[in-house]
């Protein structure tokens, strides 16, 4: 039974070795992406025309001169473009808008972590709290695309993909 928690060990972590190489482009390197950069397989199985796969990424260090404190703090909106496919065929200009917009949820959710960093009070657990707010705007943000999503139908709803732009630009303007 060890051996079978061990080989479940060792495909967890190359898993996420896996996903952590991926390819990836920054907010500020590919915000207008096209349908070819999504290189992806499609799920054919699945209903829908396309899905953008993205994420945020932390990056910070801690010094311990004078008690603990973030000596170093970098926040990233990506988009993986091998995670993400489109069927060929089945897409147009307007649902490329709508998978963009995927990516724009995500790099306000990256703004919002940063500004919530830079306004906490840390304690000598500075790992484990950062962790912690990670987690909660990580919630936001599924919870955000999921209602994107659901409220635009997918983007065949154009009067609330119009009302979803306008407000994740706000958004974008505030964070």
């Amino acid at each position: 039974m060890p051996h079978v928690y061990q080989v479940l060990g060792m495909i967890l972590f190359f898993s996420c070795a896996t996903f952590a190489q991926q390819p990836r482009y920054s907010w500020s390197e590919k915000k207008d992406f096209s349908w070819a950069d999504l290189s992806g397989f499609p799920d054919e199985q699945s209903l829908y025309a396309a899905s953008v796969n993205t994420g945020i990424s932390q990056d910070f260090s801690i010094s311990f001169k004078g008690g603990a404190k973030l000596s170093s703090l970098q926040i990233t909106a990506y988009i993986y473009p091998k995670l993400s496919w489109y069927k060929p065929g089945r897409v147009n200009a307007a649902l490329l808008e709508h998978e963009r917009l995927h990516f724009m949820i995500t790099e306000v959710h990256a703004r919002m972590l940063k500004e919530t960093i830079s306004k906490f009070d840390f304690s000598e657990d500075i790992r484990s709290e950062m962790n912690h707010l990670y987690r909660k705007i990580e919630q936001k943000r599924q919870k955000m695309q999921q209602d994107f999503d659901a409220e635009t139908r997918h983007g065949l709803n154009n009067q609330r993909e119009l009302f979803w732009e306008e407000k994740v630009n706000q958004l974008l303007a505030k964070y």
